[in-house]
């Protein structure tokens, strides 16, 4: 029919919803493909997102040399092994990154976790963490905290 099948290009032999010829199917792929590319360039993948966390974490945000002020969000992008983002990109990316903090701290309201090894383990625990510390507190003399429990060595070793 001729009304057919709006989007890019219509349906397959139809006229699309503005009466323009239909797009061939190399014009498709090329569109196709450019929006890849468009989006590659703008969407990280999570492996994307990972990696420039992990830049920040150990580096922190680079500043340009002559600015001191003004991140350098190209080098962030080459420090986290990124090829192919806009700075613009890279922004979105890092600001994504810090609502997800903000709302990690948000939730522990700041406060830091705190393990109590003693608590992990019940008394008479046969783990070989708790062997472990058996042996060395008979060795030093002392008493053992939390697991282990009282009584034999223990295999291992």
């Amino acid at each position: 029919g001729a009304t057919g099948g709006g989007g890019v290009g219509g349906g397959g032999g139809e006229l699309s919803h503005s009466g323009a010829a239909p797009l061939s199917a190399r014009a498709k792929k090329e569109m196709r493909d450019l929006n890849r590319a468009i989006s590659r360039q703008v969407n990280f993948t999570k492996k994307e997102m990972t990696n420039l966390l992990k830049a920040i974490m150990a580096y922190g945000l680079p500043r340009g040399r002559e600015s001191g002020q003004v991140v350098d969000w190209g080098g962030l992008t080459a420090m986290a092994g990124i090829t192919g983002k806009s700075d613009e990109a890279t922004l979105g990316a890092f600001q994504e990154i810090a609502v997800e903090m903000n709302a990690v701290i948000k939730e522990s309201k700041g406060k830091q976790r705190q393990r109590n090894p003693a608590a992990m383990h019940k008394p008479g625990c046969a783990c070989i963490v708790c062997r472990n510390k058996q042996r060395k507190a008979a060795a030093a003399g002392e008493a053992v905290e939390g697991g282990g429990g009282e009584g034999g060595e223990g295999g291992g070793g």
